[in-house]
């Protein structure tokens, strides 16, 4: 049976872009935060990103990986999140500060 309190369509809130740079890059991996009500997201140039609520006010953007490598998955913990690279993953607190990196050749 159908739910008569949600919405039959989906509608758009807003739309978000890097302002880092001249033209936005391709948004590569998204993570819903199951412990904050937000969202993170990951773009090819190697950039994370955090947005909050619905605003879709932005409190994170960091360069998780400095050879401007795709980020492949993020992985959401309560205390950071998790990116992965072609050979590296980086762990990264809520506030952006980076804890550790990993890598190796075997990913």
């Amino acid at each position: 049976p159908r739910n008569p309190y949600a919405p039959s369509e989906w509608y758009e809130i807003q739309s978000i872009a890097d302002s880092h740079y001249a033209t936005p890059a391709a948004m590569t991996a998204v993570a819903f935060d199951p412990y904050e009500e937000c969202v993170w997201t990951a773009n090819e140039l190697g950039r994370i990103s955090c947005v909050l609520g619905a605003s879709l006010e932005k409190c994170v953007c960091v360069q998780a990986h400095e050879r401007n490598l795709p980020v492949r998955q993020l992985l959401v913990e309560t205390g950071g999140v998790a990116s992965i690279v072609q050979d590296t993953l980086r762990y990264h607190s809520t506030g952006g500060l980076l804890q550790f990196t990993y890598s190796t050749e075997s990913f």
